[in-house]
């Protein structure tokens, strides 16, 4: 759990017909005691049993197993300062995107918002897969591949219905567009409803445990619709003049095509790491913990969009490293 004391928020998206209802309805419903504030756009479409209404108030309907469920047709803005009115009352938010929706116009009000920013943070975004239809969908919508790319965690919804080999080959295409992303690998009805909460996609502990193999994954993968991934990782500290210079000029230039950004940054002359954050223009670079005294410091990058590549990426980043004392 972050020490973060502000309310943590996840997003919930995915393709018409993933899932995304079907997991929604069982953390209402469920007897699992969290206290979950559920943000819905059509709340028509989850169909809650009125009996498992405490009360029901101002587009706000309280559950009886400590959820709350609202309805957002004020815009995302005025429902989340509703919410932030009664925030002693949860401590987690979930909200559904539409099935065709951009996560990151949620993830920027998030970042952005001085009415929300201040109490509320992104924890991660979380994209449901049907098994079943997602390749199909997957070559027609190029909506299905962003929600793909901006995802902390994948859920492969319907994997009942599909042959083994099928599967095996769909999980392998996922990883190939978003190989930084952790696949849930559980049958649909076993999935336990924390592991949508607090899943630290916005936390530098994920890429701080990038182990080489998986960095050499990614440096691998294969592109779709000009997906690709890159990573980069040295043993070796920034210099703080170079890197700034460089980084503005690279953010400037790939901002719209700038799907996720993570990274662990060790500068030279710094004691505290740095944790490197974004989504499209919205980048953040903020100091963490201080380095161990026998932690061996390194330099951590990795980045999902359109057009990317490799070799120019990692010739960029070497050059802006220190040069050895």
């Amino acid at each position: 759990m972050s020490e973060d004391a502000r309310i943590p928020i996840t997003i919930l998206t995915g393709f018409l017909g993933s899932g995304k209802t079907t997991l929604l309805n069982r953390i209402l419903t469920e007897p699992h005691g969290l206290r979950i504030a559920v943000l819905e756009n059509e709340f028509g479409a989850l169909g809650i049993d009125q009996e498992l209404v405490v009360k029901a108030e101002d587009s706000i309907f309280e559950m009886n197993n400590g959820c709350i469920c609202c309805t957002i047709h004020d815009g995302l803005n005025e429902t989340l300062v509703k919410i932030l009115n009664r925030r002693d009352q949860f401590d987690y938010v979930l909200i559904e995107t539409t099935g065709i929706a951009d996560p990151s116009k949620i993830v920027s009000l998030i970042l952005m918002d001085e009415d929300i920013q201040p109490f509320m943070r992104m924890d991660g975004l979380i994209c449901l897969a049907d098994a079943l239809h997602f390749k199909q969908h997957f070559e027609e919508r190029p909506e299905i591949r962003k929600q793909l790319a901006f995802a902390d965690v994948v859920m492969i919804n319907k994997r009942d219905l599909v042959p083994e080999a099928y599967l095996t080959a769909l999980e392998g295409l996922l990883k190939q567009v978003n190989p930084l992303a952790r696949y849930a690998t559980s049958a649909w009805a076993e999935i336990p409803i924390d592991s949508v909460i607090d899943i630290g996609g916005f936390s530098p502990e994920r890429i701080r445990d990038l182990q080489a193999n998986e960095l050499k994954a990614i440096n691998h993968g294969h592109a779709h619709d000009n997906i690709t991934s890159v990573a980069v990782r040295f043993e070796a500290e920034l210099d703080w003049d170079l890197f700034a210079t460089w980084f503005e000029t690279f953010t400037q230039r790939w901002a719209r095509n700038l799907y996720r950004l993570k990274g662990i940054l060790a500068v030279r002359g710094r004691s505290k790491r740095l944790v490197l954050q974004g989504v499209h223009e919205l980048i953040s670079i903020e100091g963490d913990r201080d380095w161990e005294a026998d932690e061996s410091r390194y330099t951590t990058i990795v980045a999902i969009g359109k057009h990317l590549k490799l070799e120019d990426f990692e010739q960029q980043v070497r050059a802006c490293l220190a040069a050895s004392p």
